[in-house]
């Protein structure tokens, strides 16, 4: 199953944006052959197999699915798409020009610090993320890999495609590791293995249990101090902090943009919605601090716009406003398109999105450290799979609420230990409050686990026997 990210036929209703986002994507493979030279691109292109999949023409699962969506719609999934082409073949032509800055950091240690540095930060988990959406066939070959070579079946998929991959060297080398003990045992342990492979200094960020309170904060803030010591030790660079100053001033303005969107998706019927949102929150992990991210929220927010008032909203027939808790089924990234066609079901937000914390204060070396240190802690999953329970609930239902939604949709990672423990207590506090709750069952990475099909069969007997839903 293919998800094309040249966008052949997601938007061939307007052939001018099409012709725009196809342009920016042959610019990124020019780039690529400019900045790092034709020898190195045909080298990257034999060792390192997903690249292909980026620039797979291929058709989509159903044309149909897409055109459904409204043309402001599709334009913001259009760019988001094109964000990550962007990211990948910008890093990979930066790895080329400094391959002794490279360093690998985990998705809940985000880039900004070491953009301030200089360094060439390269997310581990942004291949094996986007990977699932473009050829469950090679992501089940990298677990089977992982699995073969002695690592536990029970554990998430996601580290054991970040295994399989490292073993097989399907991702560039790094010099050093950043990595933190968020969100669970599987991926914490997973970097272990990276250290044993490559030989290479790591530094794990240690955020402790109760990382809410003000003690817990400071702990954290002292973690980061202490990762920027180990980072100007190995790379023998000293931190700029008047750069520091000037990423961190840029990541407030896309954050600014992100704001300004969360706030349009409270309107009815909303802008957009589903993957788009999962795929436009990876420019802060990806690029946080940097300004194609802002320019992507900017763009974003104009479409948002754009979208409620001339199309009316991203579907032409909204009845269900759902918010998704948990990673989506990257097996399947169609479910959402399909239950908008199917149910007029509209995914307004979600746990990997919706991430409150401050905006950066600038005004001192001090005030940045610390407000990042909060950003690392409130990142993705790591406020909400650690420490107590309340951490897992309570910006749920505030989401709930605020965005007017009428059903919660839990997708029950097979491999989530953390969150499935939780569901009995999930199940009772959705009952107590009169909310419709699907939890459905799903393995991240793996189709063999449960197909399309079966996610598919969970969807529709839920929306049909409790939302009233009649197909």
């Amino acid at each position: 199953m293919k998800m094309a990210l040249f966008l052949d036929s997601i938007v061939d209703k307007t052939p001018i944006m099409v012709s725009r986002l196809l342009g920016r994507n042959l610019f990124q493979i020019a780039d690529l052959v400019a900045g790092a030279g034709p020898k190195t691109t045909i080298d990257y292109l034999r060792q390192y197999h997903w690249i292909k999949e980026l620039v797979n023409r291929k058709q989509i699962e159903s044309r149909e699915l897409f055109l459904h969506r409204n043309p402001g719609y599709r334009t913001a999934m259009g760019l988001a798409l094109s964000y990550i082409v962007f990211y990948a073949f910008d890093v990979l032509k930066r790895i080329a020009q400094e391959p002794d800055k490279v360093l690998w950091h985990e998705d809940l240690v985000p880039p900004q610090i070491f953009h301030a540095m200089g360094l060439v930060p390269f997310l581990l988990e942004a291949i094996p993320i986007v990977l699932p959406n473009l050829n469950t066939e090679i992501t089940e070959h990298y677990i089977d890999v992982a699995e073969n070579a002695g690592y536990p079946a029970d554990i998430c998929a996601l580290p054991k495609t970040s295994m399989g991959m490292v073993t097989e060297d399907q991702l560039p080398p790094p010099k050093a590791i950043v990595t933190s003990n968020s969100p669970c045992d599987g991926g914490m342990a997973s970097y272990q293995m990276m250290e044993r492979k490559y030989k290479v200094p790591v530094f794990r960020l240690d955020l402790p249990y109760k990382f809410t309170e003000q003690r817990g904060l400071e702990y954290y803030g002292r973690e980061v101090k202490r990762m920027i010591g180990f980072l100007e030790d190995v790379y023998s660079i000293k931190m700029n902090y008047e750069k520091l100053r000037e990423v961190c001033e840029e990541y407030n303005r896309a954050r600014c943009y992100s704001l300004d969107i969360w706030d349009m998706m409270r309107a009815s019927p909303a802008p957009f919605g589903g993957e788009t949102l999962v795929f436009s929150h990876l420019g802060y992990p990806l690029g946080g601090g940097t300004k194609a991210t802002t320019r992507l929220m900017r763009n974003m927010l104009r479409i948002a716009r754009r979208s409620i008032e001339r199309d009316g909203g991203g579907i032409p027939n909204e009845r269900h406003r759902v918010i998704l808790w948990n990673p989506p089924p990257l097996i399947y990234p169609y479910l959402f398109m399909w239950m908008e066609k199917e149910y007029g079901a509209i995914t307004v937000m979600d746990m990997l999105t919706f991430n409150r914390h401050p905006l950066i204060d600038t005004s001192s070396k001090e005030t940045m450290l610390r407000d990042l240190g909060i950003i690392m802690a409130y990142g993705p999953m790591a406020q909400h799979t650690r420490g107590p329970s309340e951490n897992f609930f309570t910006d749920l239902f505030y989401m709930y609420e605020i965005y007017n939604a009428d059903m919660i949709m839990m997708a029950g990672h097979l491999g989530c230990k953390n969150t499935r423990a939780l569901f009995g207590m999930f199940r009772e506090m959705c009952r107590k409050r009169s909310i419709p709750l699907l939890i459905f069952d799903y393995d991240l990475s793996d189709s063999r686990v449960v197909p399309p099909e079966g996610i598919k069969r969970q969807v529709a007997d839920f929306m049909e026997n409790v939302m009233g839903e009649k197909k």
